[in-house]
């Protein structure tokens, strides 16, 4: 077992894990400061607008995140392959560029007269809540639909805990933190790398 440390997309942090010597990926630092080195760089990425070239007939409706505003917004991108500020989800597009520090946004509807269903996360109830959007500015807490705005914002996995992993485990790494499993499981360690686990209720 060797102490490492890897890029949580959803704290944008450098966290520590325990690896168990073979497979994994390229997520994987010796140290935490080679970490920061290499992800501060990589992630400079989302400062980029994605180009306007059009590369072939097709289209296709993407979102990239706008660093000027903090917000993700889609874009029709025209079959250009090499620009990495392109996604396929507003939730991809928050795990990859922005912080979850924009959760603790208070509700804001923007200014306009196009009204659009949204979604915020409410500090106070915990939880993610319906908003009328007026179509323009506002804040970043402001999520296009429910799934989103849980999978990014709510607390996962309150109340449990990773069940303990096998003495010998697989190496993979299926994910890299809460954020990036699917309601009620949580990211553990399986011995050998991580994976998505369905958490177990806390011993009181």
């Amino acid at each position: 077992m060797f102490p490492r440390f890897f890029y949580n997309v959803s704290t944008h942090k450098c966290e520590p894990f325990i690896y168990g010597g073979c497979g994994g990926n390229k997520n994987n630092f010796e140290s935490e400061d080679e970490c920061h080195r290499t992800c501060r760089l990589t992630k400079g990425f989302c400062q980029v607008p994605p180009g306007h070239r059009k590369c072939s007939n097709e289209s296709s409706i993407r979102v990239f995140y706008n660093s000027q505003a903090g917000v993700c917004e889609k874009f029709v991108h025209q079959g250009c392959e090499g620009d990495r500020n392109n996604f396929a989800t507003q939730l991809e597009c928050l795990q990859a560029c922005a912080s979850r520090d924009i959760c603790q946004l208070p509700s804001d509807s923007g200014f306009g007269d196009a009204f659009q269903s949204r979604f915020f996360y409410n500090t106070v109830s915990k939880a993610c809540e319906s908003f009328l959007y007026k179509s323009s500015r506002g804040n970043a807490n402001n999520f296009w639909d429910e799934d989103t705005c849980t999978q990014f914002c709510a607390p996962r996995g309150s109340g449990r805990r990773c069940p303990k992993p096998p003495k010998i485990g697989a190496c993979i790494m299926q994910c890299y933190s809460d954020a990036s499993c699917a309601k009620g499981y949580l990211c553990c360690p399986t011995g050998c790398g991580f994976a998505c686990r369905r958490g177990v209720e806390e011993e009181r």
